[in-house]
């Protein structure tokens, strides 16, 4: 079988010839762009979690409130309010710093006494 062109390992090696040259573009592509990209990242620290306000029965007494629901990942305000009473009262964040919520108000996290997560926004130099 000296001399002799197989046709499987010839299409074999053709296919891989072309990945590795499809692999070598591709990074010199984003070589030449990595300027384009960001120098910082952001990211969310975890700071801690709040239950719903409760009753003496352990019972919730108030529900999040409109302004923040289905908004993770955007800014609270000190004295801006988070949870709606049931009665009509507002509770407020009485915190002295912006923070971030996520996981607002998920369904799988109501028994485990977490209405939402408390994060802080903070950027981190990727150089």
């Amino acid at each position: 079988n000296h001399g002799v062109i197989c046709p499987y390992l010839f299409r074999q090696t053709e296919t891989l010839i072309y990945q590795i040259l499809d692999y070598i573009e591709q990074e010199n592509y984003l070589a030449a762009h990595l300027d384009t990209f960001s120098e910082s990242l952001t990211v969310y620290q975890r700071l801690g979690s709040i239950d719903y306000p409760r009753d003496e029965q352990g019972e919730i007494k108030a529900m999040l409130h409109p302004q923040i629901l289905q908004r993770d990942y955007h800014a609270i305000q000190p004295n801006q309010p988070i949870f709606l009473g049931f009665d009509g009262q507002e509770i407020i964040y009485r915190g002295e710093s912006e923070l971030y919520p996520i996981f607002v108000g998920e369904s799988s996290y109501k028994e485990k006494g977490i209405a939402l997560c408390w994060t802080a926004k903070k950027q981190i130099d990727i150089n």
